[in-house]
C-alpha cells in the first residue's frame, strides 16, 4: 500500500500510531485497510502534499472531521476547505 501511494512504510505505521488510521489485522498481524481508511489516507495526504499541512493540523483536521461527522473525501477536495 505504501508504494501505491508513494509513501514511506513508516509513514503509515506513525500515522496509526497517532490515530489517523486505523486498519483493521489479520490473524498473522497483517495491516488491513478498508476503503474508508483508504479515503482517509488520500485526504490526509491531500492535507499534506497539497495543503501544506502538518502532523498537528491532520489531527485537528481528522478530530473535527470525526466530531462533526464531515467527510471530506478526494472527490470533495474542490469544495476545499469545507
Amino acid at each position: 500500500m505504501a508504494e501505491q501511494y508513494a509513501i514511506h512504510p513508516q509513514t503509515l505505521r506513525l500515522y496509526e500510531r497517532e490515530g489517523l488510521l486505523k486498519p483493521s489485522r489479520s490473524e498473522g498481524n497483517t495491516r488491513l485497510y478498508t476503503g474508508e481508511d483508504l479515503e482517509r489516507l488520500e485526504v490526509i495526504l491531500h492535507l499534506t502534499r497539497d495543503l501544506g499541512v502538518n502532523l498537528a493540523g491532520r489531527r485537528h483536521h481528522s478530530q473535527h472531521a470525526r466530531e462533526d461527522g464531515a467527510n471530506c473525501t478526494p472527490r470533495s477536495r474542490n469544495s476545499w476547505p469545507p
